[in-house]
């Protein structure tokens, strides 16, 4: 059995579900996997804080709150499909940071 706390640290391809006019969709991510809740999970996405910040941007929230990494709370319920390498590769070739927190 696959289990998500086997696999914090690890980059990880996330599917979200978001609704749109044409009803929901899935949205995927190559996220790094850093927690385990009970309702859900923790990931990094520079894409997802891309997004993040562009929203903060046009709520006109302070330039120093809107260049801040964030890490995201993903609930079980918004997840639509996990995708998970069996082989290993290094997350920082592909954007995501690394153990000791470097991009």
């Amino acid at each position: 059995m696959v289990r998500f706390d086997d696999y914090v640290g690890q980059p990880i391809m996330l599917g979200l579900l978001a609704s749109s006019p044409q009803g929901e969709i899935v949205h995927v991510y190559l996220v790094k996997l850093c927690g385990v809740e009970t309702g859900g999970i923790w990931v990094e996405s520079k894409e997802m804080t891309q997004t993040f910040q562009q929203a903060l941007i046009k709520a006109d929230f302070p330039p120093e709150v809107q260049s801040v990494d964030f890490a995201h709370f993903v609930p079980y319920t918004r997840i639509a499909s996990v995708e998970i390498p069996l082989i290993p590769f290094d997350p920082t070739k592909l954007g995501l940071k690394g153990d000791s927190g470097d991009s």
